[in-house]
């Protein structure tokens, strides 16, 4: 989305449209975080017809009285790479954001399962679980089945989790840097 200015037709300011349940769509929620990154790359001057803002970077060598070599590599990210990182906080970030969330996910990695199966593995009420796999289905990383009376739901992306666990071993090794550091 971030690729396509001007697709926002409605209103910035006022609520979404939603569905049956009160929830808006995730089209909608892809078409808010557009505007949002598009209101960014505005005000910072980066979108065609947007006043140009004064770069950060001086032009010569010399920044804040310091020499910089002129060989140095850039700072400054591609702008693919920026639209690609904010699409990456709004979507994926948010979904890994609640602990709750990241068990569920967890206990999706080990089969499909029920909305009343899930509740039981993270501990939690069904309406409470229910809640987190909407988010986590809104942002694409479960699918879902019918069975019966039953949704049947299931982690779209397994390595999401290897993923997650290389954080956590991130985690891990900071938290055992800081405690050697207070060790001495």
């Amino acid at each position: 989305m971030p690729g396509n200015p001007g697709i926002l037709h409605r209103p910035a300011s006022g609520p979404l449209p939603t569905d049956r349940r009160g929830a808006p769509s995730a089209q909608d929620l892809r078409i808010c975080a557009h505007a949002q990154t598009t209101s960014v790359a505005q005000a910072a001057g980066r979108v065609k017809g947007a006043p140009p803002v004064p770069s950060r970077r001086p032009p010569g060598p010399v920044e804040a009285g310091r020499v910089r070599r002129m060989d140095a590599p850039s700072t400054v990210l591609p702008e693919a790479l920026r639209a690609e990182l904010t699409e990456l906080t709004v979507s994926l970030c948010k979904a890994l954001s609640d602990p709750k969330r990241l068990m569920v996910l967890y206990a999706l990695g080990a089969g499909p399962r029920s909305v009343a199966e899930l509740a039981d593995l993270v501990d939690a009420r069904e309406a409470n679980v229910s809640q987190h796999l909407a988010v986590l289905r809104e942002r694409g990383l479960v699918d879902t089945e019918r069975r019966g009376a039953s949704i049947i739901y299931s982690l779209r992306y397994p390595e999401l989790l290897a993923a997650v666990d290389a954080l956590r071993g991130i985690l891990r090794a900071e938290v055992d840097r800081r405690q050697s550091l207070l060790a001495v």
